[in-house]
C-alpha cells in the first residue's frame, strides 16, 4: 500500500493509470470520487489493474452524513474488506491465466505455500509433496515449479535436508525449467536467485533478484530475497532498505518474519549486536519452528552484553532442529571470520557460502 502523500499529486485530470502505477510501483490503484447533496454523500471507488487497465472491482456508497469521522472509518473498513477478497481473486485469476488451467493444481500450489510459510521440517516436506503433485497435474505450471524449488531450498536452509548438495542442484534445475516456461514469473526468479547463491554464483543470484523486483515491484518476497542477497554480497544497508520495502508492501504475515531474518543478519554483519538480538527475538516469536531465529539470538546475545558464555538459545536451536546438534558444537561468540563450510550461510547451513566475489557472510555456526 503506497502512502497517500505519494499519490496526492495525481489528483484530478485525465491520468494514464499505467504510467501512474509504474511511477508508484503499484500493481493496483484505487480511483474514486466524493459528491455531496444535502445530508447525503456518494462515494464511488474502483480497483484497477494498472498493467492491463482492467477494472477489478467497483462499488458505490451512499451513507448518511452525521458523523464525518465515523463515516471515514466506515468507508475505509468497507473498502479494505472488499479489496482483500477481490485482490486475492484477481491475483488467483492472474496466476491461473499465466500458469495453469487446472484448478486442482492451483489448489495444491496454494496449500503448498501455506506449508512453506510455517518452515518446520515436516511442513517443508509436506509443501514439497504438494508442489510435486501440482506439477504432476500440470508440468507447465511455472509458478508451482518455483514453489517446489523454494521448498527444496528451505529444507537446505533450515538444516533439515538430507543430501543438501543434491537438493540445491535439483532446485536450480527446476528454476531453470520454470523460467524457460515463463520468463516473467517473478516467483521463479526469486527461487532461481537463491539457488544460484547456494551454488556460489553471487552475480547471477543478484541478477535474478533484480529481475524479480522489476517483473513485480509489488511482490514483498522479491524485495525480501533481494535484501538477503545484498547482505550476503556485502551491502547490509542496501539489504535492510530492500527488506523494509517488503515490510511496507506487506506489514502482516510471513513477510515480516523474513524482514526480521534479514535484519538480524544485516545488523550482525555491521556489528550492531543489540539490534541484531532484537530482530532475532522478534523472528523467534514470529517463527518458533525456524532454527536460525535461535541462531541469531545465540550469536548476538553474548556480543551485545560482552559475554564469552554460550547463549541459552543454542539449546533451543538444537531442540527445534536436532540435526544442528549433530553438525555444530557451539555458537562461537568470539569469531566472525568465515570458513568455507556449507553450513556457514544463515539461511542455508548446509550450502555453499562463497560468492562469485569470494566474499562470505560472517554469521555462522561453528562446528
Amino acid at each position: 500500500m503506497i502512502a497517500r502523500n505519494s499519490s496526492f499529486k495525481y489528483r484530478g485530470g485525465n491520468l494514464d493509470l499505467k504510467k501512474v502505477g509504474a511511477e508508484l510501483g503499484a500493481r493496483y490503484l484505487v480511483e474514486g470520487s466524493v459528491r455531496r447533496a444535502g445530508d447525503r454523500i456518494r462515494v464511488t471507488a474502483q480497483l484497477i489493474d494498472t498493467p492491463s487497465g482492467d477494472h477489478v472491482w467497483a462499488e458505490t456508497y451512499d451513507p448518511n452524513v452525521t458523523d464525518l469521522f465515523a463515516l471515514q472509518d466506515e468507508i475505509s473498513a468497507t473498502i479494505a474488506a472488499s479489496l482483500v477478497g477481490d485482490l486475492n481473486r484477481a491475483e488467483a485469476e492472474r496466476a491461473r491465466q499465466r500458469g495453469t488451467d487446472n484448478l486442482e493444481a492451483w489448489s495444491l500450489y496454494e496449500l503448498g505455500l501455506q506449508s512453506v510459510d510455517r518452515l518446520g521440517s515436516k511442513d517443508l516436506a509436506e509443501a514439497r509433496g504438494l508442489f510435486e503433485r501440482a506439477v504432476a497435474l500440470d508440468p507447465q505450471f511455472a509458478t508451482a515449479l518455483g514453489g517446489l524449488a523454494l521448498a527444496l531450498l528451505w529444507e537446505v536452509g533450515t538444516g533439515s535436508a538430507d543430501a543438501p548438495d543434491q537438493k540445491v542442484d535439483a532446485a536450480l534445475a527446476i528454476t531453470r525449467k520454470a523460467v524457460a516456461i515463463d520468463p516473467r514469473d517473478a516467483g521463479a526468479q526469486v527461487a532461481q536467485a537463491w539457488a544460484y547463491l547456494l551454488r556460489g554464483d553471487l552475480q547471477n543470484g543478484l541478477d535474478s533478484s533484480h529481475r524479480a523486483v522489476e517483473l513485480n515491484p509489488s511482490m514483498p518476497d522479491a524485495w525480501n530475497w533481494l535484501g538477503w542477497i545484498q547482505i550476503i554480497a556485502g551491502d547490509p544497508q542496501a539489504g535492510i532498505a530492500s527488506s523494509e520495502r517488503a515490510r511496507r508492501l506487506s506489514p502482516q504475515g510471513p513477510t515480516v518474519a523474513q524482514v526480521e531474518d534479514n535484519s538480524a543478519m544485516a545488523y550482525f554483519e555491521m556489528g550492531r549486536y543489540s539490534e541484531a538480538l532484537e530482530a532475532g527475538r522478534k523472528l523467534v516469536a514470529l517463527r518458533p519452528a525456524y532454527v536460525w531465529g535461535y541462531g541469531y539470538v545465540a550469536m548476538s546475545e553474548p556480543r551485545s552484553v560482552g559475554s564469552t558464555k554460550r547463549a541459552p538459545a543454542v539449546s533451543e536451536a538444537r531442540r527445534v532442529e536436532p540435526r544442528v546438534s549433530q553438525e555444530t558444537r557451539d555458537v562461537a561468540p568470539n569469531r566472525t571470520g568465515s570458513r568455507k563450510r556449507r553450513r556457514d550461510v544463515p539461511h542455508a547451513p548446509d550450502s555453499e557460502a562463497v560468492g562469485a566475489s569470494g566474499q562470505e557472510p560472517r554469521v555462522q555456526l561453528i562446528g
